[in-house]
């Protein structure tokens, strides 16, 4: 039952209490009035009567309608909890296909014996065989590199001579150990990528495969502290670390002391309590998996009616 009918309602139980109380004045009057006959009386105790039932009739309704509605809220109640359950384990279902989905991968490196290799922008690297022992010489080796869904030859080490093969490459590869390890010099971001060596044995096949991923340097990181809130014991302050514009995905700690205890925090910006006069020393550490950089910074909280002396 919507709002209307039940206010409808109210109103119509109202205006039978107000009947009533009517009939029953009427009622006292006429028994308190000595000359009235049993024939007035009945008739006020009919309408009262009946004036009872018309609101007993109202009220029935009205506790129905009561009744439908509190069933209605249950019930949507009951739908916005399902709801919400559902919600919740949708988000977990994510979370959790997330994570299998890195452990697939990390699975499929596993199975493919894949070599990670990280490598920094304009240094070298070596792409080195698992098994340094081959149980035969080596005939021939064959070096592909696969980038951006294409396949290229791009070096080769047959009767103790090595060829390249890629433009890319040009005056930046070396064949090393019979042409089992690649070296590639002055590093370029385009140089992240898949490489295979098909190592030719006088009985079989040996193949060993490398993903090489290229960083660029960590820049010189800076530190800002901002003082937000001073008392005579305690500074509230926000500290950020940055670099200039980098293109590879960056790491930021924190290590900082405080009296005899050292802490540490992720994140490029930390929010932290001074005590009044301790001299306290920040470092921001910045990396990726192939280089890092830090600053350090001190800071002393001062006291609202402390005057500070450049020094």
């Amino acid at each position: 039952m919507d709002q209307g009918r039940q206010t409808r309602h109210m109103g119509e139980i109202a205006g039978h209490l107000h009947r009533v109380a009517e009939n029953t004045g009427l009622i006292l009057d006429t028994v308190q009035d000595g000359n009235a006959n049993s024939a007035a009386v009945v008739t006020c105790v009919g309408e009262l009567q009946a004036t009872i039932e018309d609101l007993v009739a109202e009220v029935q309704t009205l506790s129905g309608a009561v009744h439908a509605n509190t069933a209605a809220i249950q019930e949507e109640g009951r739908q916005r909890n399902q709801w919400h359950n559902l919600t919740r384990q949708l988000r977990m279902q994510a979370q959790t296909n997330h994570f299998l989905s890195r452990i697939a991968v990390a699975l499929e490196a596993i199975q493919d014996n894949v070599v990670q290799v990280i490598g920094l922008l304009h240094q070298s690297v070596e792409l080195v065989p698992s098994n340094l022992w081959l149980p035969s010489p080596v005939q021939e080796v064959n070096w592909t590199f696969e980038s951006k869904g294409k396949l290229y030859k791009v070096a080769q080490f047959d009767n103790h001579q090595p060829r390249f093969y890629k433009e890319q490459f040009n005056g930046r590869m070396e064949l090393l150990y019979d042409g089992t390890t690649l070296l590639i010099k002055d590093l370029r971001m385009e140089d992240s990528g898949n490489y295979t060596a098909q190592i030719i044995l006088k009985k079989d096949d040996h193949i060993e495969r490398f993903m090489l991923i290229v960083y660029e340097p960590v820049p010189d990181p800076s530190i800002m502290i901002v003082m937000e809130e001073r008392t005579s014991h305690w500074c509230n302050a926000t500290l950020h670390c940055s670099v200039p514009t980098n293109s590879s995905p960056l790491n930021y700690n924190w290590i900082y002391k405080n009296t005899d205890s050292v802490y540490e925090e992720s994140g490029d910006t930390i929010h932290i309590s001074l005590n009044y006069s301790w001299d306290m020393e920040f470092q921001c550490i910045v990396h990726n998996p192939a280089d890092q950089k830090n600053v350090s910074k001190q800071e002393r909280c001062y006291a609202q009616d402390h005057v500070r002396i450049p020094g």
